[in-house]
């Protein structure tokens, strides 16, 4: 979800933006697709380096 909405709004923003508001997520589920998963990214990091 995260990324088909990030290339989205490069490609077709109007279109995309109205496909956001018509979504109804719950706020746990957005923190785990995106707050953990960013979190995520500089541990990942710091292990591959």
């Amino acid at each position: 979800m995260l990324l088909s909405h990030a290339f989205g709004l490069f490609t077709h923003p109007d279109k995309e933006w109205v496909t956001i508001r018509k979504e109804h997520e719950n706020p746990t589920r957005l923190y785990v697709a995106y707050v953990l998963i960013l979190a995520a990214i500089a541990p990942v990091c710091a292990y591959i380096s």
